[in-house]
């Protein structure tokens, strides 16, 4: 297998005189958020500069086919892989009016609280690292982030997978992608899906009392 060429250019140095060291940092267990992340460490990889990947467990093999160096962080078995599967295998309608009720509820305290006990860890090889950089997805838990980059004195990017339009489009197009619909479809189904969520999350919610006690 030959290795990818490597593009010309020296990238920023630090004070030290090292390259720079870019931390990238995506604990939450979505693919969706943890692969486009990926692309990017190695696109600076590729320019450079010196990365360390921060990612949950399962996803080491994304970072290994990029040759990527990283850390992986266990999960609690709260099924919230096969929650997330069953949520996506809705329609398109549902996915984004429903509020991620089923999330949050379901698999977002076990997350959180897996996330938690790994901090340690994850504080003590970023303490190795030496990040000049810390890059951190944008989803939930940001913060986590944000905060390990002030202790380690990195400037800290935040990385957001749904990108810049993403709050700016008509809510049709949120949806389903398109706006070439005629107006008044595209209007209805809006009016519809505000309906939903309105009335979808409280009953979630009082049906799954129980669960939101325990979580």
């Amino acid at each position: 297998m030959t290795e990818a060429p490597r593009r010309q250019g020296t990238p920023l140095s630090s004070a030290t005189g090292r390259p720079k060291r870019i931390a990238f940092m995506c604990l939450f267990p979505d693919w969706g958020h943890t692969i486009p992340l990926l692309k990017l460490a190695a696109a600076a990889q590729d320019c450079g500069f010196t990365i360390r990947c921060y990612i949950p467990d399962g996803a080491g093999q994304f970072a290994e086919r990029a040759g990527l160096g990283y850390l992986a962080i266990p999960f609690k078995a709260n099924g919230h892989l096969d929650i997330f599967r069953s949520i996506a295998a809705n329609s398109l309608f549902y996915l984004n009016n429903n509020g991620y009720g089923h999330a949050n509820l379901l698999a977002n305290p076990g997350i959180i609280s897996s996330v938690a006990e790994a901090i340690p860890q994850v504080d003590a090889d970023l303490a190795a690292f030496r990040p000049d950089m810390v890059i951190g997805d944008s989803h939930l838990i940001a913060s986590v982030y944000e905060q390990a980059a002030a202790k380690h004195r990195a400037r800290f990017i935040r990385h957001s997978a749904s990108g810049t339009l993403a709050g700016r489009q008509r809510p049709y197009a949120r949806t389903y992608g398109f706006t070439d619909a005629p107006a008044h479809v595209m209007a209805a189904v809006e009016v519809a899906g505000r309906l939903f969520k309105s009335l979808y999350r409280p009953w979630f919610y009082a049906t799954h009392f129980p669960d939101w006690l325990e979580a």
